[in-house]
């Protein structure tokens, strides 16, 4: 059983990138209205170590998702004014943006089971996943 080609799948794939994108969206809307630009700045230090886990740091540099991300967090704080406060995480936001590091460890589950059985669970998941990703469109991935 080959655990990275089931990762990298194309299904799987998409649709972690879409859900990148979803939380990635999500804190640029924060950002954009004042009463919600500290916490959506500080949901992009919780959601960037994930991003990159997941692209790899060494792979951030020549990812096309990462570099949109990375330049719309730019294009936006170009435009607003922000508190002192909201300076400081812009600080940290944009160091971890232009120089990413692996900070999250992505562990393996501890339980294990036949392979017939997960491979079913699998191609089932599969399945759903692929049918669910129809009806969602995700612009550049």
């Amino acid at each position: 059983l080959n655990g990275e080609k089931l990762r990298r799948s194309k299904e799987i794939d998409s649709y972690a990138k879409a859900c990148l994108k979803v939380e990635h969206d999500d804190l640029l809307r924060k950002i954009r209205h004042e009463p919600y630009r500290t916490r959506g700045l500080k949901d992009g230090l919780q959601i960037l170590p994930y991003i990159v886990a997941y692209i790899g740091a060494s792979n951030c540099a020549k990812d096309e998702l990462f570099k949109r991300f990375r330049d719309e967090f730019e294009e936006l704080i170009e435009r607003i004014d922000f508190t002192e406060e909201q300076q400081t995480l812009i600080h940290i936001l944009l160091k971890k943006y232009t120089q990413p590091e692996e900070s999250l460890e992505l562990k393996p589950s501890d339980e294990v089971e036949p392979d017939e059985y997960l491979c079913e669970r699998y191609e089932t998941a599969l399945k759903r996943c692929s049918s669910g990703l129809k009806s969602y469109e995700v612009p550049y991935i």
